[in-house]
């Protein structure tokens, strides 16, 4: 059965118009007090969205700047690691020539006691043997094995040595010397 608008407003009484007009004003009171307060809450959520959204910027401007501050102390540490690799290889480098020279299995040994040699040759009268040695010896100096950091510190080592022995020896002599006197 269809809803006939005209026989409906006939068959009411101008009481009842009133009535469902006010009826229909506090619902229009009531749903324009929804619609505040539903704007007053997306208001407030729009508020609060910006008030989040301006925090989380500055909260990521913050991390941002400590991100290029600690890519920075990364660059400066990449570059001392690498220095420190490469001072550590030289070390480690220079630690085996050492272990290498203080072997006795070492021909650097053989090397460094040419001038010796040479002098118990030219004592026992083996002079051309004497002369041979002292080649050789000219020989690595010309190819440049006495350049090497690591003889160059054996050879100081050996130097210091020999002093020290001629002092311990000049000191031992001069005390007998001073024995006799007395």
């Amino acid at each position: 059965m269809p809803f006939d608008v005209d026989g409906e407003l006939c068959t009411r009484t101008a009481q009842q118009l009133r009535q469902q007009r006010q009826a229909i004003a506090s619902q229009l009171v009531h749903v324009q007090q929804q619609i505040s307060d539903l704007a007053y809450g997306n208001y407030r959520t729009y508020a609060d969205a910006g008030t989040t959204s301006e925090y989380c910027r500055k909260k990521f401007g913050e991390a941002s700047e400590k991100v290029e501050a600690i890519d920075t102390e990364i660059a400066e540490l990449r570059g001392c690691l690498k220095e420190f690799s490469i001072r550590s290889e030289q070390i480690s480098e220079e630690l085996g020539y050492l272990k290498s020279a203080e072997s006795k299995t070492s021909p650097l040994w053989d090397i460094l006691s040419l001038p010796a040699r040479m002098d118990v040759c030219i004592r026992a009268g083996y002079y051309e043997v004497a002369y041979s040695l002292t080649n050789y010896g000219i020989q690595l100096q010309n190819h440049g094995l006495t350049k090497n950091p690591a003889i160059k510190v054996i050879r100081t080592f050996q130097k210091e040595a020999a002093i020290f022995s001629q002092f311990l020896l000049l000191s031992v002599c001069e005390t007998s010397r001073i024995r006799e006197r007395v």
